[in-house]
């Protein structure tokens, strides 16, 4: 019987022997996982979902992206090379910075991280299958950071790397791939949108990392003139979207009780006046117009 290890970044690369960068092999699957994750977007309104879903019955398709690929491809290297499956890698690159090193200017940036480990062997095709069902079951549920990306309705672009690894744990070798997909929403994007990540910055190093969203938060928009408030909240990696570009106030019903350093990213085409809970506990709010 076939033995499977499925997991997100807790991977942290459970290497106990050296392994190369250039013993990663990669394999060219991103068209295939882009149709699928287009096809569940373009569904979604046809399954059960969590609570900051329901206002969504289907989800714009993505654009694959050969600069996201070569974003994902870089950081599967220099993840095996250092030895740390984590989005921020030990020098400090993030994501947003991983994307813009390949030319790729972005709004917002969605990393999900994931590795399958096997015994004997398992194919490519059928690997990327079992990741995307958890993924995708996950991301209905809204219980990982790591599946919030794909349904994220802002984004536009679509990238993915995948590499095939063997890796030693306590003397039993394993056979492991490796993912990382990349999600993103370009700056030249122009259409009338309020979007935003709200996350507590506990390490304090300014970088708004998955595990540090703050999900289910509710989101009240009120436009400063005329009707039109809306309402939204939070998905598990702290990231929300409006689709409205006028002036407003945005409202967030959170307590501050249990936070250190929530802060949030917010672009809009349009000034937002933002009201926050308890200023001294919010005294690191960022409101710079881009994330």
């Amino acid at each position: 019987m076939m033995r499977l290890i499925l997991g997100l970044i807790a991977l942290v690369l459970l290497f106990q022997a050296p392994v190369r960068a250039e013993d990663l092999v990669f394999y060219p699957l991103e068209d295939e996982a882009l149709e699928r994750v287009n096809a569940f977007r373009a569904a979604l309104g046809q399954v059960e979902r969590a609570p900051c879903l329901r206002a969504w019955e289907s989800l714009p398709a993505l654009e694959l992206s050969e600069p996201l690929n070569q974003a994902a491809r870089e950081f599967l290297r220099r993840a095996v090379a250092e030895q740390s499956f984590n989005h921020v890698l030990p020098d400090g690159s993030s994501p947003l910075a991983r994307v813009r090193a390949q030319g790729y200017e972005p709004l917002l940036v969605g990393e999900s991280l994931a590795y399958l480990g096997f015994e004997n062997y398992l194919p490519p095709e059928e690997a990327l299958s079992v990741v995307l069902d958890w993924l995708l079951g996950q991301a209905l549920l809204q219980e990982t950071p790591e599946a919030a990306p794909f349904v994220f309705p802002a984004y536009r672009h679509f990238g993915l790397a995948m590499a095939g690894v063997t890796i030693s744990i306590e003397g039993q070798t394993y056979n492991f791939y490796l993912f990382c997909f990349v999600l993103a929403v370009p700056a030249q994007e122009d259409f009338p949108f309020t979007i935003g990540r709200l996350y507590d910055d506990r390490d304090q190093d300014g970088v708004a990392t998955p595990e540090e969203g703050l999900a289910g938060v509710k989101v009240v928009f009120e436009p400063l003139e005329g009707e039109g408030k809306m309402e939204t909240c939070t998905l598990s990696d702290g990231t929300f979207f409006l689709p409205v570009g006028a002036p407003g106030l945005l409202r967030f019903e959170v307590s501050s009780e249990g936070l250190s350093f929530p802060r949030l990213r917010l672009v809009s085409p349009s000034p937002v006046f933002v009201q926050a809970p308890t200023p001294r506990v919010w005294s690191n709010l960022t409101n710079a117009g881009q994330i």
